[in-house]
């Protein structure tokens, strides 16, 4: 699956973060906490965090059928030893995998 148009990585010194650019003035944050877990969080322009904007699902796509991810307090969070794929008005917008962890885990492991 392409990336987003708009999508780039960085590292900070507690974890490595993906911004997806969801649609205009809106972002995806995907930020790895630990070997285990990431969050995923939607930001502005600004940098401010914001609400779930409507269009958008997460779903767990390791087993035959998709299940959906329910969101906490705003956030979605995710295990690692799954695949996921985030929607946007029905449309995919990125997938997210255990492979993806193993290249934060590389980009980690290099700086």
């Amino acid at each position: 699956m392409p990336e987003h148009p708009l999508s780039f990585h960085f590292t900070k010194d507690y974890g490595n973060i993906d911004i997806i650019e969801l649609c205009h003035d809106v972002f995806i944050q995907i930020e790895s906490i630990n070997n285990e877990i990431a969050i995923i969080s939607f930001m502005n322009e600004k940098n401010e965090n914001i609400d779930i904007p409507k269009g958008v699902k997460v779903n767990n796509i390791t087993h035959a059928h998709k299940e959906l991810v329910k969101p906490i307090n705003n956030v979605y969070a995710l295990s690692w030893f799954d695949n996921y794929c985030i929607y946007y008005n029905g449309k995919s917008i990125k997938f997210i995998n255990k492979r993806n962890w193993d290249i934060f885990t590389e980009y980690k492991n290099v700086i």
